[in-house]
């Protein structure tokens, strides 16, 4: 209760809640449920004492297992939390935070940096003691002794915070316009209503008429009015000044892919291959969208739960994930992260299976709508699915 009060925000913690839910479905009662989200106060307080207590041990370092094998060797993945403000302060007097996200980037040996999505995390295991102990000599390699996390900031910086803050600065912009346009409409009916009742009852003084009102006090109202105008005028001029914060790491861990760690041959021969399948599906489905009117933009490297958002003629935005199949295998798999992404999204979000024959040719795209995906279990990388079941609820695209 008390960090919910030095984090200043305007709801408190009270001493006891009667039921708590996370999903609004169980919110109704009785007794009526509190909605614990992020922004509550109490999911708010909890986390940032859970950050100042044990978030060093996030600073130290982890070793995970990319069950999916997609990169050919070991790769850093560094997380950095990153806000956006705007000109007002909070009751501690520091910058008021009107969006905070975890950006994730990828470090590989070659220097190169990429963008790793909003949580890449999910999609990866804890490595056991075994692995551990076969992973050891990885931690002595001459690149992780270079100076990492400038360069990874520096990717943040340059590609992701700029993507952050105009994302806010757009959708804020639009909402204090909004805001302002009610604001002067709503005052300056007011005051005018006050001057031209002061007006009034100015002349029915002068007529010797005794009024339940005096004119000085409907001058008065109209006076505090403006003032208010010009307050709330100001503070939305405040609100306008939105600039980025420095990113600051909170997160760093070594990845390992799956297949390295099981010895399977050559793991970068083996990603080679899945990419040309899956560049080859990622092409099909991107043809297909546009032969049906749609105009299709590749996110895949972003990592978003998602490879393709394609927008149509009437502005409906749909969420595609691209799986490219060699032609006869048996099963699909889907990561926490796409798992997540179907179930928020479930209007919007599709998965497009794509076979491709040995020569490289990829066959007509199917579509797989409405799907009963289940949430991930705790510790969960990734689900395999039967492909000949998820044909079997397909279609083309429509």
């Amino acid at each position: 209760r008390l960090r919910a009060r030095e984090l200043g925000g305007r709801q408190v913690v009270v001493r006891r809640y009667e039921r708590i839910c996370f999903d609004r479905a169980y919110v109704p009662g009785p007794p009526r449920a509190e909605f614990v989200a992020p922004g509550h106060p109490l999911l708010d307080a909890v986390a940032d004492l859970v950050r100042e207590q044990w978030g060093r041990a996030l600073e130290e370092g982890a070793v995970l297992v990319d069950p999916l094998s997609r990169f050919s060797g070991p790769v850093l993945l560094a997380g950095f939390r990153h806000a956006v403000h705007d000109g007002r302060r909070d009751r501690r007097g520091d910058p008021l935070v009107i969006s905070e996200r975890i950006e994730f980037v990828w470090l590989h040996p070659d220097g190169s940096a990429a963008a790793a999505g909003p949580a890449p995390h999910l999609d990866l295991r804890p490595a056991d003691a075994h692995a551990l102990e076969c992973l050891r000599p990885l931690l002595d390699e001459p690149w992780l002794g270079q100076e990492l996390e400038p360069r990874a900031r520096a990717f943040a910086i340059r590609e992701l915070v700029p993507r952050h803050l105009e994302e806010v600065r757009a959708r804020r912009l639009a909402e204090i316009a909004k805001v302002e346009r009610e604001v002067k409409a709503r005052l300056t009916a007011e005051i005018n209503y006050w001057y031209h009742r002061a007006n009034e009852l100015k002349l029915q003084e002068s007529a010797g008429r005794d009024t339940r009102l005096s004119s000085d006090n409907a001058r008065e109202r109209a006076r505090r009015l403006e003032e208010r105008l010009e307050r709330r005028l100001a503070e939305l001029a405040r609100e306008r000044q939105i600039s980025a914060l420095p990113p600051q790491l909170c997160a760093v861990a070594l990845v390992v892919p799956e297949a390295l760690l099981a010895g399977e041959g050559d793991p970068s021969a083996d990603a080679l291959a899945r990419r040309r399948v899956e560049e080859a599906a990622m092409a099909a489905v991107m043809e297909a969208e546009r032969a049906c009117g749609f105009e299709p933009e590749d996110v895949s490297r972003l990592n978003l739960g998602w490879d393709v958002e394609s927008r149509g003629p009437n502005g409906t935005l749909r969420l595609v994930e691209v799986k490219g199949r060699r032609a006869g295998a048996d099963t699909v798999t889907l990561t926490a992260n796409e798992l997540l992404a179907a179930l928020n999204a479930p209007d919007r979000w599709i998965l497009a299976l794509v076979e491709v024959d040995e020569d490289g040719t990829a066959r007509e795209p199917r579509y797989v709508r409405g799907f009963p995906f289940r949430e991930p279990m705790p510790g969960e990388a990734a689900v395999v699915l039967k492909l000949s079941e998820l044909l079997a609820r397909a279609g083309v695209q429509a």
